[in-house]
């Protein structure tokens, strides 16, 4: 596991460091979701939870490590935080619509495609944006944002 973790770390190294908590927390679960995705070499291998890897991580620097400290507790009132930003994302569905595309969340769970909203940000634009970003893939011209669900 540590070897992962300092494999993440290199990988991050080069952001800057943010001095808030919860913006720091989320570039955290970026790069559990990378190590879920990319470096977790059996995704049915029970890996770590997704506090305790950003707690190995934040361990792991000299420049994080003054967030060890009552981490648990910050930790979940960040989670807390993070709930109340609204999301926005997609139902994608294939030409017979018979089937459409879903995704399993850091908690397992399966839903459709979706990701918070930026501060400012349409919806539509969210839903665009973290849809693309999931998929690599720019769906900018095949929406139908006059069909858009509030």
């Amino acid at each position: 596991m540590q070897l992962r973790i300092e494999k993440i770390q290199f990988l991050f190294q080069n952001e800057e460091i943010s001095e808030h908590f919860n913006k720091l927390m989320f570039k955290c679960e970026h790069a559990y979701w990378h190590y879920i995705d990319l470096i977790l070499e059996n995704p049915k291998e029970p890996g770590i939870s997704h506090s305790e890897f950003v707690f190995q991580l934040l361990k792991c620097s000299k420049k994080t490590e003054n967030y060890v400290d009552n981490f648990h507790k910050n930790f979940q009132k960040w989670v807390e935080y993070k709930t109340q930003i609204p999301t926005c994302g997609a139902i994608l569905l294939d030409p017979s619509l018979q089937f459409c595309v879903m995704v399993q969340g850091s908690s397992g769970k399966w839903g459709f495609p979706k990701g918070k909203m930026g501060e400012g940000e349409e919806p539509a634009d969210c839903a665009i944006r973290e849809v693309s970003y999931a998929f690599l893939f720019q769906f900018k011209n095949q929406t139908m944002t006059d069909r858009i669900c509030h």
